[in-house]
């Protein structure tokens, strides 16, 4: 079962508000956020799951690396678990081809129907046993005000003494930076990006420059059915966190930050990170008489 308390004995209203019991109780304002959680936290235990959405960097994964990433040990059994009976899974990351090679080195073949990858960050989405995802860079493909911002930006940190890299998609440009300069390198990107209608997210030294139709939520369309939720999990759920929109869905649960919006992107577990992540797959269970690949949360609240 999924336990609602933090290791550190903060309480999930704590943690979403900022502010403690005690504070929230003298502001007049503890009755509503406890109205809020209960209202979360029972369309969670009502939901008939259909479908799992992952981030993957630290929520899946923890290693950091680029290339040779596996979904840890304790997450993949239970993903494996998850799709021995059925239930689509959907990964959602700002990586290309190394999440394709990723996820295809942690499922075996059988499975590959029923995993979804939504690819930089959503802008190209498909199965897992599709050979033609994603769909390799080429400039005369690059979105024009994509390649704009993208050109600016080189000219920009070409005068720095250690410049960001900068890495070209057709719908995404992505940077990596020192984590000394990520800040800088993040508010020039924005001062640059969002006046041409972009979009930017920052996960660490990451920073991803997206087209607006770009996003992690676009998996839900691929994943949807009929009368199901659609499970969404990642770590970066306030804002410029690349997982803001996927968590801002009516069943978005965070294992690391949490927006703003009381209405979802809660965090409910002990732990961060991966570890979360186990408890929240290990209290899904199967509800009898319902189809093997609908699934349940259950947990208890202490």
């Amino acid at each position: 079962m999924l336990t609602i308390w933090f290791s550190d004995m903060t309480q999930p209203i704590e943690f979403k508000s900022g502010a403690t019991l005690d504070a929230l109780a003298k502001a007049g304002l503890l009755d509503l956020w406890q109205k809020r959680e209960e209202a979360f936290l029972g369309r969670l235990r009502s939901a008939r799951i259909g479908a799992i959405i992952l981030d993957f960097d630290g929520t899946v994964y923890s290693g950091g690396q680029l290339n040779n990433a596996m979904p840890d040990d304790n997450i993949l059994a239970l993903l494996t678990s998850l799709l021995e009976r059925g239930l689509p899974l959907g990964f959602a990351s700002g990586r290309g081809l190394s999440l394709r090679d990723a996820l295809r080195q942690a499922f075996a073949r059988k499975f590959w129907h029923l995993v979804f990858a939504a690819y930089q960050d959503g802008a190209e989405v498909g199965r897992l046993d599709d050979d033609t995802l994603p769909t390799p860079h080429k400039p005369a493909n690059e979105n024009p005000l994509l390649a704009r911002a993208r050109k600016t930006l080189e000219k920009i940190f070409a005068g720095w003494p250690n410049p960001p890299q900068i890495r070209a998609e057709n719908k995404l440009a992505g940077l990596r930076s020192n984590l000394e300069d990520a800040q800088h390198v993040f508010e020039t990107c924005c001062g640059i990006a969002l006046p041409l209608g972009l979009k930017l997210f920052k996960s660490g030294r990451m920073i991803d420059i997206t087209l607006p139709e770009v996003s992690k939520r676009n998996l839900e369309t691929h994943l949807a059915r009929d009368g199901l939720a659609s499970l969404a999990i990642g770590d970066a759920g306030a804002w410029p966190g690349n997982d803001c929109e996927l968590l801002a869905s009516p069943y978005g649960l965070s294992v690391g930050s949490v927006s703003a919006d009381a209405d979802c992107c809660w965090r409910i577990t002990r732990t961060s990170g991966p570890a979360a992540t186990c408890e929240i797959l290990a209290a899904l269970h199967h509800v009898q008489n319902d189809p093997e690949n609908v699934m349940r949360l259950d947990w208890r609240e202490n």
